[in-house]
């Protein structure tokens, strides 16, 4: 979606956009470890009887890390779960308002996600909270912190979306 007429325009669409591509696929190279990780279980697991205590909680955390951060780049692209069946039969003026509508929900619920997430977040990071399993990963403060930077990057996507969903708006009714 980065041509033609959904093209960010303004710089903050502009910086938004990049950044959300730059972020969701950067971060998903992390599934390049996860698999790294798990192939290297299974060696050690089967061929020298020898399994990790690290393994599942790194993959787990890095999963879903990665789930976190991608959001901004798949709402970019337009690549999240819609019912398209039944968009697709509205007429293009009621999609036009679905859509602004859509993405003012978006914007509501992730906005409440970082606020509450980040309070979350930020005691997790306080006491640099751990997994209190025998390895003691402190994949839970990373994932907690994933949480929040994620919902602000598919908010921000949002935001620019709505703007362009309230330009197509006005411009389906000068029509």
């Amino acid at each position: 979606m980065d041509e033609g007429a959904d093209a960010p325009r303004g710089p903050f669409e502009r910086a938004v956009s990049t950044l959300n591509k730059a972020v969701g696929e950067t971060s998903g190279f992390l599934y390049f470890l996860v698999f790294a990780i798990c192939f290297m279980e299974i060696v050690l697991r089967f061929f020298f009887n020898a399994p990790t205590t690290w393994a599942f909680e790194v993959t787990i955390a890095l999963c879903g890390i990665q789930y976190c951060l991608a959001g901004g780049n798949a709402h970019r692209l337009g690549r999240h779960i819609r019912i398209d069946a039944i968009y697709l039969a509205l007429p293009k003026g009621l999609q036009r308002i679905f859509d602004v509508v859509g993405e003012l929900i978006i914007s509501i619920v992730t906005a409440s996600i970082v606020y509450g997430s980040g309070v979350q977040a930020l005691r997790a990071l306080s006491a640099w909270q751990t997994t209190g399993s025998a390895f003691d990963s402190p994949a839970p403060t990373f994932m907690k912190l994933a949480i929040p930077i994620g919902a602000l990057l598919i908010l921000l996507q949002s935001l620019v979306k709505l703007k362009r969903a309230l330009i197509n708006l006005r411009r389906g009714h000068e029509k």
